[in-house]
């Protein structure tokens, strides 16, 4: 959970109620903001792809030393797409699989 840390209050009810009163607040890695026709949106945190990303390429460079199987790539990639499809990322989401795609389709492995 993250609100400017100068707008924290001392109890969970207050934290509550200041990003509520910022409407702009992150909660489990999703960063949600109220637009002025009141729609909430969310969006994954930038920190959360990037580290994605650089597991993508751990996980190749352990298949090809084989300390994973493709299967565990697969189940993990999926989980982290299930996550992610809660949130307004389309472009992520397909920039994801191209880089999935790259690693993981072009030498035949999967």
């Amino acid at each position: 959970m993250s609100v400017l840390k100068s707008k924290r209050g001392e109890s969970a009810m207050q934290f509550i109620e200041t990003a509520r009163e910022l409407e702009v607040y992150t909660f489990d890695k999703v960063f949600t903001f109220d637009n002025k026709r009141r729609r909430s949106s969310n969006f994954p945190a930038r920190k959360g792809i990037t580290k994605m990303r650089h597991k993508l390429r751990t996980f190749k460079r352990w298949l090809d030393e084989g300390k994973m199987t493709i299967e565990d790539i697969r189940t993990s990639y999926i989980s982290w797409k299930g996550h992610i499809k809660h949130c307004n990322a389309y472009r992520t989401t397909v920039n994801m699989d191209a880089l999935h795609d790259k690693l993981f389709l072009e030498d035949g492995t999967q």
